[in-house]
């Protein structure tokens, strides 16, 4: 058995498909990685396979706490646990207040933990843990810390961003489309080949696109506020579309539309290459949809806006919809565990 203390390759994908065994639900894997990030976690591993995790929070100073112990059932009452714990206690930087599940009181003080006060919990509805935002104040909101918050909190995104720009033309003066460009963390990368590129950029929120602005005062940029769903584009205009983790918001009937307008806005040999999170299965496509409309109604949305929440197909779903929206090929370029680069070709 493999114990790590600190663990800093955990990622959400691992995580969650570990958590799934012991806790069954739908979680959603930006916020599992940001709130990885905020613990810290010793682990266990049994070759490759995760079976075991234990995740301090602390201020550092005063407090802290254990959010969970988990071990697969299939490796209780060998030991892991107990070696978790005993990890716990050697490394965490502040003394520790957590509470027991009832029945497993006994585990805890034969570890040599010492029994206090009873612990009370506060509740929250789920609902109220996960109001929905509209997709532009979404990001909006989040502008500060934007571009440090993708590379450091998604899976990878220090190496699919400049595979991404490296996967668009690279000829002088190409016409590129850019769908959800947000401050062009994509573009910073490809502006290094092809500083002379001509982008049209489209997003919802307007605070990203003057940070895009700002950030290349000096290149050919179109910037439009607005949904690509609504934007009309001119046919035959551009030699390519990039898209990089935005899209997966959306089911594939809502897709189709916007790709048959993305294939024709493409001159003749053009291709869309798209870079997203997708879902692993499609019971994760269909139970992350299920978890989005629960929240929808019980929130009482019922306007027909943007509302950010993940809810990615499967990469064979994003390839139907592609292939019905006309365009002649589909392929996987790269992928990086749920993230892949798509190339879609006219």
């Amino acid at each position: 058995m493999d114990y790590r203390v600190d663990d800093k390759q955990l990622n959400a994908s691992d995580f969650l498909s570990f958590v799934n065994q012991i806790w069954p639900g739908s979680y959603d894997a930006e916020r599992t990685q940001s709130a990885l990030a905020k613990t810290l976690n010793i682990t266990a591993y049994d070759g490759a396979k995760l079976v075991g995790c234990l995740r301090i929070l602390s201020d550092g100073y005063f407090f802290g706490t254990i959010t969970e112990l988990l071990v697969l059932p299939e490796y209780q009452n060998k030991g892991v646990g107990s070696r978790l714990l005993q990890l716990a206690k050697a490394n965490t930087p502040t003394m520790l207040y957590f509470g027991s599940q009832p029945g497993i009181e006994g585990f805890y003080e034969k570890n040599g933990c010492k029994k206090g006060m009873q612990s009370y919990t506060i509740e929250k509805k789920r609902s109220q843990d996960r109001m929905l935002e509209k997709m532009g104040d979404f990001f909006e909101a989040r502008l500060k810390g934007y571009e440090e918050h993708q590379l450091t909190n998604i899976d990878s995104a220090r190496e699919f961003y400049p595979f991404t720009a490296r996967c668009l033309p690279q000829a002088a003066d190409a016409c590129i489309l850019d769908l959800g460009c947000g401050t062009g963390l994509e573009l910073g990368y490809y502006f290094e080949t092809v500083p002379t590129a001509k982008v049209t950029g489209i997003d919802l929120a307007p605070g990203m696109l003057e940070e895009l602005r700002q950030k290349f005062p000096d290149k050919r940029l179109t910037l439009i506020a607005g949904s690509y769903f609504e934007v009309p584009l001119e046919e035959g205009a551009f030699d390519a579309a990039v898209s990089v983790e935005s899209l997966h918001h959306f089911t594939q009937a809502e897709k189709i539309p916007l790709y048959e307008k993305v294939h024709a806005a493409l001159k003749p040999g053009g291709f869309l290459i798209l870079t997203d999170y997708f879902a692993a299965s499609e019971e994760e496509e269909r139970s992350r949809r299920a978890e989005y409309l629960r929240l929808k109604r019980e929130q009482g949305i019922q306007d027909d806006e943007l509302y950010h929440y993940d809810t990615p197909l499967t990469v064979d779903h994003e390839r139907e919809a592609l292939l019905s929206a006309g365009f002649s090929s589909v392929a996987v370029l790269k992928s990086w565990g749920s993230t892949s680069t798509l190339k879609a070709i006219r």
